[in-house]
């Protein structure tokens, strides 16, 4: 009796602690299905279950969510959600083809959602050993919103380069790789598809005379971590050589050392050759005006000493005869001397008029001072001459050592100098002009200051100032330079500037 009342106890207990660990059992798989079911509904991707039937037995909460169809509503009102989301029978046959396929592979596919926007959605289907089947999928509409984006960008870019022949180039410093744009490998051309591009293809196709000197300039760019631009000959896949112009920016790292350089190239071969052309051209049309005012120089030097030997001199002899012919009259008839003298007086004075005239107009076309006492003379010589002939009061100062200025300069000098008088009479309203010559260790430099009413940025460069534009090229014929500034109310100054002084 109690051996049996002992064993009773005993399974009681066994059985009390079955039922506890059942209990807790149960509590732990419970709480393992709350975790696992957190788990599920809040991963960020879409996922179902597809039973063997085709019927979904499983969602998530990320699939309610993007669809608009939670699975309750789907199975309470007998809604078949293929036919929801692709109305289109064919394009439905696909997905469920998909689904029940193998592939493991991901697929796109254009999704109707519950609340009328056609989505993009990514899907891969996963089979399980019972034969359910997993589907995992994601909303791409944003990315492949994006993608297009970025490929019609990269689309305008390529047509952009395209247009402007300028191609982009993105070199990573650490790994040495270098990355061309579609232009780019068209100005550098042509390659074959496989080609991938370095640093060092790059120098190989620098012209050698140029190599060192763009290996300087980017080593340079990369120590300094300043942009860096340039001019080069490359030389093409073809063979042909092309001038290119590049700038380039140096990215750095969160210490400041350099992980990447990026810029763009552009073929510059014909605006180059047209620049060297138009060059060639302004230098010809330069030293055409140079012969031109030497010729004239010239010129006006030989009719100058024709008009002072030959003319001068006949107008003085006759000057001298008509002295001579005075007494004479006289005596001859001397009851008609005082028409006679008269007469004779006035052909003096005309003779007289007539010999200043030919030295004013061949002291215009070559001044004698100029070649004779040299250029600080005949400058001091033009402001007196101006100063009488108009009243403008000229003030000189003048350098008083040797010059270093050649023929031909000092004569352009000269020159200029009477046209900025000229100027000064016809625009300044000046009443007061002062002179200024000095020598510095740059070179010549005669400075022209009025009081006037200044001079204006339009007439300084507008095509009318055509004196101005003489002084200028007269300027630059000797190597030299004009500098114009006024102020409204303050006048003009002029400063011309000979550099590189030296004897002919």
């Amino acid at each position: 009796m109690v051996e049996r009342v002992r064993t009773r106890a005993i399974a009681n207990v066994e059985l009390r602690q079955e039922i506890a660990e059942r209990r807790r059992i149960q509590e732990e798989t419970r709480k393992q299905a709350e975790i696992l079911q957190r788990i599920f509904d809040h991963i960020p991707v879409m996922l179902n279950f597809v039973g063997a039937d085709g019927q979904i037995e499983l969602v998530n909460r990320e699939w309610e969510r993007t669809l608009g169809w939670t699975l309750k509503e789907l199975r309470m009102q007998g809604i078949d959600i293929f036919a929801q989301c692709y109305p289109d029978l064919d394009y439905r046959r696909d997905v469920l083809d998909f689904i029940a396929g193998n592939s493991t592979r991901w697929r796109e596919f254009k999704t109707l959602v519950r609340d009328g926007r056609v989505i993009d959605t990514s899907w891969r289907v996963v089979r399980l050993s019972d034969g359910t089947r997993v589907g995992i999928g994601t909303d791409i509409t944003e990315r492949k919103r994006a993608e297009e984006k970025l490929r019609l960008s990269e689309s305008q870019l390529a047509e952009s380069q395209l247009l402007a022949h300028v191609g982009s180039w993105n070199w990573d410093i650490q790994t040495n790789a270098l990355t061309w744009s579609e232009e780019t490998f068209r100005i550098l051309g042509p390659y074959p598809e496989t080609f991938e591009p370095t640093h060092e293809s790059f120098l190989e196709r620098v012209h050698p005379d140029d190599r060192e000197r763009i290996i300087a300039d980017l080593e340079q760019a990369l120590k300094t971590k300043e942009p860096v631009s340039y001019y080069v000959r490359m030389i093409r896949a073809d063979g042909e050589v092309r001038i290119l112009y590049s700038q380039g920016r140096v990215v750095t790292d969160a210490q400041g050392n350099p992980v990447r350089m990026f810029g763009y190239t552009q073929d510059v071969t014909a605006q180059r050759l047209a620049e060297e052309q138009l060059k060639s051209s302004n230098e010809k049309l330069r030293a055409l005006s140079e012969r031109l005012h030497s010729a004239r120089e010239q010129e006006g030097a030989r009719i100058a000493r024709e008009l002072h030997d030959e003319l001068g001199s006949a107008l003085t002899t006759l000057k001298w005869e008509l002295e001579a012919l005075e007494p004479l009259a006289v005596q001859e008839r001397p009851s008609k001397t005082q028409p006679v003298g008269s007469r004779i007086e006035s052909m003096k004075r005309l003779a007289d008029a007539t010999i200043n005239t030919v030295r004013r107009i061949a002291s215009e076309l070559r001044p004698s001072v100029l070649d004779e006492l040299g250029l600080m003379e005949a400058i001091e010589w033009q402001a007196q001459q101006f100063q009488a002939r108009t009243g403008v009061v000229c003030e000189c100062g003048l350098y008083s050592g040797d010059l270093r200025l050649n023929s031909d300069q000092s004569t352009m000098v000269f020159r200029i100098l009477q046209e900025a008088l000229t100027n000064v009479l016809r625009h300044a309203k000046a009443d007061r002009v002062e002179i200024a010559v000095k020598e510095d260790a740059n070179g010549f430099v005669l400075t022209i200051r009025d009081n006037g009413r200044g001079i204006t940025e339009e007439e300084k460069t507008g095509t009318r100032s055509l004196g101005l534009l003489g002084m200028r090229e007269r300027a630059q014929a000797v190597g030299g330079s004009i500098d114009i500034v006024a102020a409204s109310g303050q006048g003009t100054a002029i400063t011309v500037r000979i550099h590189g002084n030296g004897s002919k």
